[in-house]
């Protein structure tokens, strides 16, 4: 981490970057591709690599459970390693293992790390999937009646599309191993044929293709439009697109009831995150608005709606999260802080950022890049 952030000091940044330790990074540096446990001395390792990163100034740890590389870690590995986190006062980030028929288990899985190591928590763009609303309820529910007894949020953006890598469409079964076995799935008389049967349920008009690696003619075509010029059902068309891009295409895929989840916007244990890269305009990508404007249009529905005074939706977006990864002098504007400010104008309802100071340097003006580059690296204190 230390020699990551000393690359990065020699940039020109244009904001502020602080990272957490990525499990799976790690994980797949220590054993590759291999889907085991950890040994005793691996793991013993794993905990010193997070210490030492943390002592460097990584903010805590995070995990994508939900992805094909950790879907099989053992909670054990998943305690032990947060307790180092907890030990350093840092933050626990999480992508559940299933947000759809296994979500009130994953959550009572992440809720028990919390309780048990007494780490910070945040779960990572928890939203309510159609077709598993009742279930959604109950576990923001769950986190609402917990959150006296352990210090735990969940983020979201307001918006109704998931931007994912195909692999993650495909049925649970067929997401064990790494991507040249997924493929194999594929390319199986019969398991193939079992995977056309099980995705048989996917409205084509809801899946867009968004990156499409050496086949940029696709980008921008629904699942419906490219089965239709394949001469295919949706089904078989989204097995196509896996092979053509070996299994690495990404997709918008418009899986969330926004109504629900826009009624829990106003709880105390929500917060907003962009989740978005940040692209060159000339990335052979789509750019999803939640890229770059999911903090505007979460203001602009809040306040809206009423729901939220502008106070506190701010509130939600800067000091909640600053002092959650115990920022120093952010956060706030107050005297002896930081200058991290933007000054938004308000225009027939619509936001629209006007000005941004980075560190107290004008870095955008009128609405326009100044070309100052005032941005740092953030370390845990």
């Amino acid at each position: 981490m230390a020699e990551f952030f000393k690359v990065l000091n020699r940039l020109k940044l244009g904001v502020n970057f602080g990272t957490l330790v990525g499990h799976s990074t790690i994980r797949r540096a220590m054993i590759g591709e291999d889907f085991r446990d950890l040994t005793v001395p691996e793991l013993v390792n794993f905990k010193k690599l997070i210490r030492d990163s943390m002592n460097e100034g990584a903010f805590g740890l995070s995990t994508g459970l939900g992805y094909a590389h950790s879907k099989q870690v053992p909670y054990s590995e998943i305690k032990e390693l947060v307790s180092v986190v907890a030990e350093q006062n840092g933050v626990y980030a999480t992508h559940l293992r299933n947000d759809k028929e296994g979500l009130l288990a994953s959550v009572a899985e992440t809720v028990k790390v919390a309780l048990e190591t007494g780490a910070k928590t945040i779960i990572n763009h928890f939203k309510p999937i159609i077709g598993f609303e009742n279930d959604y309820r109950k576990a923001v529910e769950y986190i609402h009646n917990i959150s006296s007894s352990v210090n735990i949020h969940f983020d979201n953006y307001p918006f109704d599309e998931s931007v994912v890598p195909v692999y993650t469409l495909l049925p649970g079964w067929a997401q064990i191993g790494n991507l040249e076995i997924m493929a194999s799935y594929i390319n199986n008389i019969d398991t193939r044929e079992r995977l056309i049967q099980e995705l048989g349920y996917l409205n084509g008009d809801n899946v867009r293709i968004a990156q499409a690696i050496s086949r940029d003619y696709l980008l921008g075509k629904t699942l419906t439009e490219f089965a239709a010029n394949q001469e295919l059902s949706v089904s078989e068309a989204l097995l196509k697109l896996m092979n053509l891009t070996n299994l690495r295409a990404t997709v918008f895929y418009r899986n969330i009831n926004l109504d629900f989840l826009i009624q829990n916007l106003e709880r105390d244990q929500v917060l907003i995150a962009s989740n978005g890269a940040s692209l060159p305009d000339n990335a052979k990508v789509l750019k999803h608005e939640r890229f770059y404007n999911t903090f505007p249009k979460f203001l602009e529905i809040v306040t809206r709606k009423k729901m939220l005074s502008l106070p506190q939706a701010i509130q939600k977006i800067t000091s909640v999260p600053a002092k959650k990864f115990g920022l120093k002098n952010r956060g706030l504007v107050a005297e002896d802080h930081i200058a991290d400010l933007n000054l938004i104008s308000f225009q027939s309802g619509v936001m629209k950022i006007e000005h941004v100071f980075v560190n107290g340097q004008h870095a955008v003006k009128d609405g326009q890049l100044t070309g100052v580059y005032a941005g740092g690296v953030l370390k845990k204190s």
